[in-house]
């Protein structure tokens, strides 16, 4: 929630990007009511922000406790077995990856309600969109 400013993408990690979601993860989210209709990405959604957790070259590693990155735990990167109404959520299987090039893990810190890698995986950085950033205030 927020306004946001968009420019071109820029793949690093920490940089919030807005993205369309792999097409059998967008049709879920649709489906399930977690992202909205009437865009251009796959099953008519629009894209999502999100923040970068890994790129090229980086070593995921998908545990019960979380996500590790160069064995790192990401904090409140746990992943939730069902969503808010009782539904099984999908996650990659527990182990290492290496993040292949022209793809991107996005996992949002601020909440394990969020739908993201933790439960899709990585992503491709064709399905990025641009690179957003929150406004800022000004006061006067």
């Amino acid at each position: 929630m927020g306004l946001y400013v968009a420019s071109r993408p820029v793949v690093a990690r920490g940089t919030l990007v807005l993205l369309c979601l792999p097409p059998w993860a967008a049709a879920l989210a649709r489906r399930r009511g977690y992202v909205s209709g009437g865009g251009r990405c796959a099953a008519g959604t629009l894209p999502v922000g999100k923040p970068v957790l890994a790129i090229a070259g980086d070593t995921v590693c998908v545990t019960p406790s979380g996500l590790r990155v160069h064995g790192e735990l990401v904090l409140n990167s746990r992943a939730l077995l069902r969503d808010r109404r009782g539904r099984i959520l999908p996650r990659p299987v527990f182990g290492s990856y290496v993040v292949r090039t022209g793809t991107v893990w996005v996992v949002s810190s601020h909440s394990a309600l969020s739908f993201d890698s933790r439960y899709f995986g990585p992503v491709s950085t064709g399905e990025i969109r641009s690179t957003i950033r929150p406004t800022r205030a000004t006061g006067g």
